[in-house]
């Protein structure tokens, strides 16, 4: 959020902001998150609610909200099938 606040650069500062943040949320054994097109609204205002006012709670929240479900579909491809078996799927 810090870093899309600074914007160092006159291109590429989403998609770098995002890989630091991949970075440090795997750094501290979360999983890797992704913003999808239709979240792309409210991760703006999220970013935005920071940059303006200091409050990183949207954020934060979104950004939990990410790595929990990508935990659950983590969990989700070791789960039994229904004959006994595990199954990947990918």
């Amino acid at each position: 959020a810090e870093f899309v606040k600074i914007h160092p650069f006159p291109d590429g500062n989403g998609r770098t902001s995002r890989l630091l943040m991949n970075y440090q949320l795997m750094t501290n054994g979360f999983p890797a998150v992704s913003i999808a097109k239709e979240n792309r609204l409210a991760y703006f205002n999220a970013l935005e609610a920071y940059a303006v006012e200091g409050d990183l709670t949207l954020f934060a929240d979104m950004i939990a909200e990410l790595a929990e479900q990508q935990l659950d579909h983590y969990l989700g491809l070791l789960a039994p099938v229904q004959d006994g078996r595990q199954e990947l799927s990918i």
